[in-house]
């Protein structure tokens, strides 16, 4: 150690030394689950979560992957609550605040690839090329939905179509943008299902659906349209 250059001893401790932070908010969130007491927990369906079993999920952070123990609130036929998960202001995936703001400030200079690098060489987290595209482009599939008000299923189906006319499969240069589904400007209060409007991108081709489209109609419009392109 006392023979090694400074560049060698300089690698070693920041590695190290995102290492032992980690470590760090490892077991702040380890002593936080230990500490929590049961509580009576009503969910906005008003159904009270009346049993408690122990819990884990995962978040990926700037000094690397953490797991985040806490209690589940269960009761029969309903989700289960974690009121810790609010507590810590959790985002719903896996990916920190943190992850998420670099993301966004890397993805407006670089290209995803370089992003990818940037993660990979300056913090402990590993994000993979297209949890990098989906995290700048504002969230994944579960937040990417709520936010344009939209199933969740509707939206992976639609990213299926996606992948499968991707330019790398189909030779053609076609770009299809996610369901966007929202009442018109005008309406102040919640618009019915037959007043909503869906905006489809195929290529140069632009549309806008109104009223209730089904899946297969979504698939048949697009099918075509992209022949015609």
């Amino acid at each position: 150690m006392i023979r090694k250059p400074h560049s060698d001893l300089e690698a070693m401790l920041v590695g190290q030394g995102m290492e032992w932070a980690r470590l760090m908010l490892e077991e702040n969130l380890r002593l936080r689950a230990q500490l929590e007491r049961t509580t009576s927990v009503v969910g906005a369906d008003g159904v009270e979560r009346a049993s408690t079993r122990d819990s884990e999920r995962h978040l990926e952070t700037l000094l690397g992957r953490v797991p985040v123990p806490r209690l589940a609130y269960q009761a029969p036929g309903a989700t289960d609550l974690h009121p810790m998960d609010a507590a810590l202001n959790l985002p719903r995936e896996m990916f920190s605040h943190g992850i998420r703001r670099m993301v966004a400030r890397e993805a407006a200079k670089c290209s995803f690839d370089e992003v990818v690098d940037n993660l990979r060489e300056l913090t402990g987290a590993s994000v993979a090329k297209r949890q990098v595209e989906e995290l700048a482009q504002g969230g994944g599939a579960e937040e990417i939905a709520r936010r344009h008000g939209v199933r969740v299923r509707t939206l992976i189906w639609w990213r299926s179509q996606l992948r499968r006319r991707s330019p790398a499969k189909s030779g053609k240069k076609l770009r299809l943008l996610p369901v966007v589904v929202r009442p018109p400007a005008t309406r102040v209060r919640a618009a019915p299902e037959s007043a909503l409007e869906i905006f489809v991108e195929v290529g140069t081709t632009r549309m806008t659906l109104r009223g209730a489209v089904t899946a297969e109609h979504l698939a048949a419009i697009v099918g075509a349209a992209s022949r015609a392109c």
